[in-house]
């Protein structure tokens, strides 16, 4: 038998002794295996958000859950007008931004 044919062999995980390291072939088989399985449930997740989404449009919208906002009073709105004047006079975000 000749020594420089001998497989290079490392220690498994499992402890059971000795087992032959994977090509380049093996490795690049296995990682074409995995990269598929990711890619059928990446599509399977996309076919179900897809049909989530139909689903959603075609059901509407209804008003229900809708909260009824009532309108304001003029001393509601003349109360609101003076604290925006006050903050965009001090320069307050919340003030400029709307």
């Amino acid at each position: 038998m000749d020594e420089n044919k001998k497989e290079e062999q490392t220690p498994n995980n499992a402890g059971e002794g000795m087992q032959p390291k994977a090509t380049l072939y093996e490795q690049t088989n296995a990682a074409t295996k995995r990269l598929e399985e990711a890619n059928a449930k990446t599509e399977e997740l996309l076919n179900r958000q897809e049909e989530l989404y139909q689903n959603q449009k075609l059901g509407g919208i209804t008003e229900a859950g809708i909260p009824n906002v009532p309108e304001m009073s003029e001393e509601e709105k003349a109360a609101k007008e003076r604290i925006m004047a006050v903050g965009r006079a001090t320069g307050a975000k919340w003030a400029i931004e709307q």
